[in-house]
């Protein structure tokens, strides 16, 4: 079973700023979705009982999104998921400044089709064999076509391919999906990985905004940290270096 979020965004037009150059689809794997629940849960009810005043003041009490957890909270939760868990992580980064004008015509045929490759390289368990299932965040990018990806997915891996017997997708709101914001935490790691590399460390005298807070060592460190879990990693167009250009395009 598959629980999959996003960070970032494949615009369709062509963009040189920055904050466009990459989009990531997290790919979370596990047989036991229950472990994994109750895992995150635990670990999310100790952070509020260390540190009540963060949780109160977050824009949503009831869901730490990724984008919003400070890193050593990522750390933590990381630990106690690897610990209990048998979660395996996939990774689709697109680099929006190499994909061709097609992709960007049509996001959401687009996302089917990177999801189709992930999926397809991705070491599935006799589970997933029988019955593919995949659980998406209901704010993804591939909302206003509920029901393609799993046509397309059905047409491709069932009929084609013959990977699985058959293919079920299901939409959950994240704030009532724990397992979803896994996903969302640890895709948001990826992104800040790509997004934060070669970015120096920040001035805490001239902070504007919380991004700014962010630098690239602890965005390492967190990926890093992935890795031994990280099974099917995918750049998207494939070329030698994700990083050559980073670091001198800042706008």
């Amino acid at each position: 079973m598959f629980y999959i979020d996003e960070s970032g965004s494949m615009p369709k037009f062509f963009s040189k700023k920055y904050k466009y150059r990459f989009f990531v689809i997290a790919f979370i794997h596990t047989t036991n979705p229950r472990k994994l629940k109750s895992t995150f849960k635990r670990a999310i009810g100790r952070l509020r009982k260390d540190f009540p005043d963060f949780f109160a003041n977050l824009p949503n009490p009831n869901e730490l999104k990724g984008s919003e957890t400070p890193p050593f909270m990522k750390l933590f939760i990381l630990e106690k998921l690897f610990k209990a868990t048998d979660i395996k992580i996939a990774h689709m980064v697109v680099c929006n400044q190499k994909i061709e004008q097609r992709f960007r015509e049509q996001p959401t045929r687009s996302f089917n089709y990177l999801v189709s490759i992930i999926v397809k390289n991705f070491p599935l368990s006799k589970e997933d064999e029988l019955l593919l299932n995949l659980k998406i965040d209901n704010r993804n990018s591939a909302l206003p076509s509920l029901n393609e990806l799993e046509g397309y997915l059905y047409s491709d891996l069932v009929l084609d391919k013959e990977i699985t017997k058959n293919v079920k997708v299901e939409y959950l709101q994240s704030d009532l999906s724990p397992n979803i914001q896994v996903a969302d935490m640890i895709s948001n790691i990826i992104f800040q990985y790509y997004r934060y590399q070669g970015c120096p460390f920040p001035d805490f005298n001239e902070v504007k905004k919380e991004t700014d807070l962010v630098y690239h060592e602890g965005c390492e460190y967190l990926y890093n940290y992935l890795k031994p879990r990280l099974c099917t990693p995918f750049i998207f167009p494939p070329y030698e270096d994700a990083f050559s250009e980073v670091a001198v395009t800042k706008d």
